[in-house]
């Protein structure tokens, strides 16, 4: 399938994937039959639609904490949260020391888990559904996905993801007509980190998740 025009917010926040993603392992060759069940099960498709089902769960649950804890590992599996981070810091990444770096990975999984579990609060009928993939760039796999509404037009999402170690993982999400989560942050988080370095990039990173905490 021909690759569809990438958006120019997406193109810019992919710029850093190439030094974000580790070099894949190199790994033996499987029989083609057990590597299409492989793919299949383990595919850029599939895990999208294990984190929605998983998203579809947390919306039927009540209680923020209960949704929370049913997504924090759900998110740490489906998301390389560490190279979307560090992606969105861009440059400042490498100035950062060791424990920084750390920091910046758990507060902006705590802050994504935060999120979901927010935002995915009410079941009125909804369902997930996926629509198909297209080649992204950078090596990259862009599952199309939209979300079906009782009432109200179905709303689109698509899943930007790449393979590290054998493992795809989400790096992005592409809402609407292809607005980049991860360009937003990135140009959030350069004002943030211009005005008070990466400590205070993760305090407010910190204080955004205890906002959704509270509610």
């Amino acid at each position: 399938m021909p690759a569809r025009p990438v958006p120019p917010l997406m193109s810019a926040a992919v710029l850093g994937l190439g030094l974000a993603l580790a070099a894949p392992a190199t790994l033996a060759p499987a029989p083609a039959a057990a590597q299409e069940q492989q793919e299949a099960a383990t595919g850029p498709s599939a895990v999208v639609q294990d984190f929605q089902s998983t998203l579809l769960q947390a919306m039927k649950t009540d209680g923020f904490q209960a949704r929370y804890d049913m997504l924090e590992q759900p998110v740490k599996d489906a998301f390389w949260l560490d190279v979307m981070i560090r992606t969105a810091v861009g440059r400042d990444w490498r100035e950062a020391s060791d424990a920084q770096q750390q920091a910046l990975i758990d507060v902006f999984g705590d802050m994504t888990t935060a999120q979901y579990a927010a935002r995915f609060h009410e079941y009125n009928g909804q369902e997930f559904r996926v629509l198909g993939t297209d080649e992204g760039p950078r090596g990259t796999t862009i599952v199309r996905t939209e979300i079906t509404r009782k009432v109200k037009e179905p709303v689109q999402i698509s899943y930007v993801l790449a393979e590290r170690q054998g493992r795809w993982g989400v790096v992005d999400i592409l809402a609407g007509k292809g607005v980049s989560e991860l360009a937003t942050k990135r140009s959030e988080y350069a004002s943030i980190l211009a005005r008070q370095g990466v400590d205070g990039l993760i305090e407010s990173l910190r204080i955004k998740s205890r906002e959704l905490t509270d509610g």
